[in-house]
């Protein structure tokens, strides 16, 4: 699974001048400013893998492994001798994010029992707000057989018996046998929106045969409630 997670480019190549130099990244508040909070670093595009801060650059003036956040960041450069200490302008995350998500066949199968995680657990303080998801059919040879009414793949929060963020109508979809796409999106209404919780794709109703995967990508937001104040 790939995920809109973003990768800090700035000290991403070699530039002698930043050799062993000290990065230290901290948060920005609402106005764009640097805030004295460390930022949260990741090792990874996904997951819950944490990196120390700061991070030292190696001896070419390029981070030692990719580095990873989920908010907003301004870096704090230290350690360049010569140089004086300075701050990098905002390192921004995409507002919307995306995810790669291959459901197998396999995992279709047993999708009533057994779900798969679609957007990963952001870590405390935050929700994950569902904005579209795209599903693409890719017909292989035999179509899924065995889907009654409201046999539907159903986007939860947490688990399967979380709430739901959307639906997708299996009948006329999973059952074709050409590829296929479809556009899922929020029902209205409103939901009690799960904080640190993770969402993933469920069967309402056990399907048979069939050996198509699904290709999904689940666009969403990210929400710091921890922003949240009353009046």
């Amino acid at each position: 699974m790939t995920s809109s997670r973003t990768a800090i480019q700035d000290f991403s190549t070699s530039n002698p001048i930043y050799a062993n130099a000290i990065v230290t990244a901290y948060t920005v508040d609402g106005s764009g400013n640097k805030t004295t909070t460390k930022a949260t670093l990741y090792s990874a595009i996904s997951g819950l893998g944490e990196l120390a801060s700061p991070q030292t650059l190696d001896s070419y003036g390029k981070w030692k492994q990719p580095v990873y956040i989920n908010d907003s960041v301004i870096l704090t450069v230290t350690g360049l001798g010569n140089t004086p200490d300075h701050d990098t302008g905002i390192v921004s995350v995409p507002s919307v994010q995306s995810v790669d998500v291959v459901i197998t066949s396999a995992e279709i199968l047993a999708l009533q029992t057994t779900p798969k995680t679609l957007v990963s657990a952001q870590g405390a303080n935050k929700a994950i707000v569902l904005d579209k998801a795209l599903f693409f059919l890719d017909y292989n040879s035999t179509a899924y057989a065995g889907i009654a009414a409201g046999d539907d793949i159903n986007i939860h929060y947490t688990d399967a018996s979380g709430a739901i963020a959307g639906t997708l109508e299996t009948t006329g979809f999973l059952d074709l046998t050409t590829d296929s796409y479809s556009l899922v999106q929020p029902p209205a209404g409103s939901i009690i929106l799960p904080v640190n919780a993770p969402l993933v794709a469920s069967l309402a109703g056990a399907i048979t045969t069939g050996d198509s995967p699904l290709a999904v990508r689940i666009f969403y937001r990210v929400v710091d409630l921890s922003t949240l104040t009353t009046i």
